[in-house]
């Protein structure tokens, strides 16, 4: 049950997010499937939003917020604690499942990065600060940012998904 809950704080849900960003629309996608209402708040176009997660010391989204607590929208079994959410955590994936995924959107990636002429990968994504370049780069360096993790204990950090795009991609 969500702390804020048992203290009697009705203050709405907000959310904190950017276009663009697959974890936070399934961060929106899991509270609007449990029926938990949400001030969403666009951190591009709202600047205050950028001032509220600062003064959090956070500098990522998804970010869910509820008073003075937050969370990472990422972890699902915080969010569901904050939103108040009965949370049963599903089984976790074998490896060989795993790797079978990440080669499934490897490879998904690969054929659909062929059809962008090379020429246009610098160009900007619609209504986001973030090249077909880039993004393209960003899948890959999450899965790198999990197997640090799993391999050598690295956390992931602000920068792991910021990462400048290598010269030769």
């Amino acid at each position: 049950m969500n702390a804020n809950a048992t203290t009697g704080n009705d203050e709405l849900l907000k959310v904190y997010w950017q276009p663009g960003c697959s974890s936070c629309l399934r961060t929106k996608e899991f509270l609007t499937k449990h029926g938990v209402p949400f001030v969403s708040i666009n951190v591009l176009t709202d600047r205050e939003a950028f001032d509220d997660l600062a003064r959090l010391g956070v500098r990522r989204v998804p970010i869910v917020r509820r008073g003075g607590d937050w969370v990472d929208g990422q972890i699902l079994k915080d969010l569901a604690r904050i939103a108040g959410i009965r949370w049963d955590a599903p089984a976790l994936a074998l490896p060989a499942d795993l790797v079978a995924q990440t080669n499934t959107v490897f490879t998904c990636a690969q054929r659909l990065l062929a059809t962008i002429p090379e020429n246009q990968l610098d160009a900007l994504l619609p209504d986001r600060p973030r090249s077909y370049r880039q993004l393209a780069a960003h899948i890959f360096q999450i899965i790198e940012a999990f197997l640090d993790l799993v391999e050598h204990g690295r956390r992931v950090e602000f920068a792991t998904y910021n990462q400048e795009v290598p010269a030769h991609i």
